[in-house]
């Protein structure tokens, strides 16, 4: 998603030279860019607009003519590092709950009272 921080103009071009979109956003305004589209985005101010990628915030646009295919592959990458801090999140709670477990199963073993014999 491409997000304006203040007034300025977006314009999204297909391969062919076909307009997409095209508009003056207003600040706070946004543009989703679809998926496997062939485009380039065209704005006239680059740091005027704000990238997000899967919902976080990835910086500024950068560049007055970004393809949405670099955009794309920035949020595909993104998607899968937070993919992968997720699973080491898991591994490391399902680590942790394994230590607990046998932590309370020797405190129980050895709080049993063996009978006088």
């Amino acid at each position: 998603m491409i997000q304006a921080r203040r007034a300025a103009s977006l314009v999204v071009r297909m391969g062919d030279g076909r307009v997409l979109f095209a508009r003056q956003l207003a600040a706070g305004e946004a543009w989703r860019a679809p998926l496997e589209v062939s485009a380039t985005v065209d704005v006239s101010e680059p740091d005027a607009f704000a990238v997000y990628m899967n919902g976080e915030y990835d910086g500024p646009l950068g560049a007055a003519l970004t393809p949405l295919s670099q955009l794309n592959s920035r949020a595909q990458a993104a998607a899968r590092r937070t993919a992968a801090e997720a699973a080491a999140r898991t591994e490391r709670a399902v680590q942790a709950a394994a230590e607990r477990a046998e932590q309370a199963t020797a405190s129980a073993a050895a709080a049993t009272i063996q009978p006088a014999g």
